[in-house]
């Protein structure tokens, strides 16, 4: 049964936790992020984050993108994206946000070639991602892109970065065991010079402990935050609520894609014969679906079809569906 209703959450930065924490910490330290990734780097290189100068002339849902600039002229775009699960729709989506970056970027006449985007796929739970192929296949042209499984990192990568703020997602790296805990605690006070943003990320850090070895940070640190293991806690209630809507979510996912084929399946062999009975059949598996769904599914199942069998039969299944016949 699908939940409509979100739990009551006290405190409203927890509403959008996973994403918005992750954007943030990535976002602010775009050369911790390239030293992290083992990107090349020069003395005199630039990177600008995208709400900066990257321009919008498409509403781009991408979770993070950079201009990496070089003295020596090179530019390009690199693009980041954070997962907590593995999920099938993921390359197409991949593919479809580096073609908007390129385009939302174009240079118009002042250059023959589109800006090159170089995406990375950020994994950040033990075990997600190693079913995602890391590849679109668009045609005889196939779209790769990196993936970073975070939970493979060491400590001592995360040091030699620098990027000091990652220590809170600690629990997630897999060859950390539980008695780690109290040194990189000490880590994070010793470096997050902010004291809110400190908090935050006690806040994570008691988090993921809690999710990685299902026991409470005190049991560990006696001296522990008690404010941010109490947030830690609220956040756990509010990861098992969206943990049940991504399955949900899922399932949906799996009937549509069942559908699409069920019809693509049907329309096989059937230019030469097409007859209203075979309309009504088409409608058959869509009569369940709003309208605009029903449509989607069509139109998926039938790519790849002649345009004038393709007209006829969204406008017989369409007729059908709307009651018109």
């Amino acid at each position: 049964m699908m939940i409509n209703t979100p739990p009551e959450h006290p405190l409203e930065e927890i509403a959008q936790v996973f994403d918005m924490t992750h954007k943030e910490i990535w976002g602010s330290h775009p050369q911790k992020v390239v030293r992290l990734l083992g990107i090349e780097t020069e003395e005199g290189m630039r990177i600008a984050e995208k709400n900066v100068e990257l321009r919008k002339t498409f509403a781009l849902d991408v979770d993070l993108a950079f201009w990496v600039e070089y003295p020596d002229g090179r530019r390009w775009i690199l693009h980041l994206e954070f997962e907590r699960e593995t999920r099938r729709i993921t390359p197409k989506r991949m593919f479809q946000y580096n073609v908007l970056l390129a385009l939302a970027n174009d240079e118009g006449e002042e250059s023959l070639q589109f800006p090159v985007v170089e995406s990375y796929l950020v994994y950040f739970w033990p075990g997600t991602g190693q079913s995602d192929p890391g590849v679109y296949h668009h045609g005889e042209n196939p779209f790769r892109y990196n993936k970073v499984f975070f939970y493979e990192m060491t400590i001592q990568a995360i040091e030699a970065a620098e990027f000091w703020e990652l220590l809170a997602f600690a629990p997630c790296l897999r060859h950390v065991q539980a008695t780690d805990i109290i040194e990189i605690q000490k880590k994070l006070q010793a470096h997050i010079d902010d004291p809110d943003t400190l908090h935050r990320l006690l806040i994570f850090l008691a988090f993921y402990f809690k999710r990685r070895y299902n026991q409470n940070i005190t049991d560990v640190i006696k001296e522990y935050d008690i404010m941010a293991t109490e947030k830690a806690s609220i956040l756990e209630r509010w990861a098992e609520y969206e943990q049940m809507r991504g399955i949900e979510r899922g399932r949906i996912e799996g009937i549509t894609e069942g559908r699409i084929e069920t019809l693509r399946a049907l329309l096989q062999n059937i230019q030469d014969i097409y007859s209203d009975r075979i309309a009504q059949l088409l409608a058959a598996p869509l009569r369940p679906l709003v309208l605009q769904e029903a449509q989607y599914i069509l139109e998926r199942a039938l790519e790849g079809c002649d345009d004038v069998f393709r007209s006829r039969v969204k406008q017989d299944v369409l007729a059908i569906l709307n009651g018109r016949r």
